[in-house]
């Protein structure tokens, strides 16, 4: 399999008596796979207009610790100086690799951004993980770049605020629809 999400042409004829498709459909919250290994994988796969669709929500475009710290903490100033944190660790998370790999390979790639949210319950081992300074890129990064102090009380205030039940989870994702149009 490629990046064990397309199977190769050989295990699509084994799998479906059938080694190409009109639409390959996927769901993957957080896209750990090569853009171009994928879009390289997904062409003999498509006959020709087919599309693949891809539904997934980089971590560019998810939630800000900053916005709960600002909505549902009341804190200003330390949401802030989070947030300026925060669009520094984020700005390497390219959302458009994905889309310049399928149009290197002879797809045209249309965007659809979806607005999400949910009510989520965060648990004590939830902030315990992001806020690990030696195993969270997150917390290691929030920990260089944030005083000491600034840093103890983010995570106090989320201690306190997730201690009264759910907040609101806003996050965004990116819905690719590639359509083949070159051989």
């Amino acid at each position: 399999m490629t990046e064990e999400i397309l199977p190769t042409t050989e295990q699509s004829e084994e799998w479906f008596s059938c080694s190409l498709f009109d639409h390959i459909i996927i769901r993957s919250p957080r896209l750990n796979v090569d853009p171009a290994k994928l879009a390289i994988a997904a062409k003999p796969l498509l006959v020709k207009n087919g599309k693949l669709l891809l539904l997934s929500s980089p971590p560019r475009l998810g939630e800000r610790i900053s916005r709960i710290l600002a909505d549902e903490c009341e804190e200003s100033d330390l949401a802030f100086k989070l947030k300026q944190a925060e669009e520094v660790f984020f700005e390497n998370w390219d959302t458009g690799e994905l889309t310049a790999a399928f149009e290197e390979q002879g797809f045209t790639v249309e965007q659809t951004i979806i607005d999400q949210k949910e009510e989520r319950l965060i648990t004590e081992k939830d902030l315990s993980s992001w806020f690990n300074t030696e195993q969270s890129r997150w917390g290691s990064f929030m920990f260089k770049n944030l005083n000491n102090s600034d840093f103890s009380a983010i995570e106090d205030c989320l201690r306190i605020r997730i201690a009264k039940g759910p907040l609101l989870w806003r996050w965004r994702s990116v819905l690719y629809n590639a359509k083949i149009t070159s051989d």
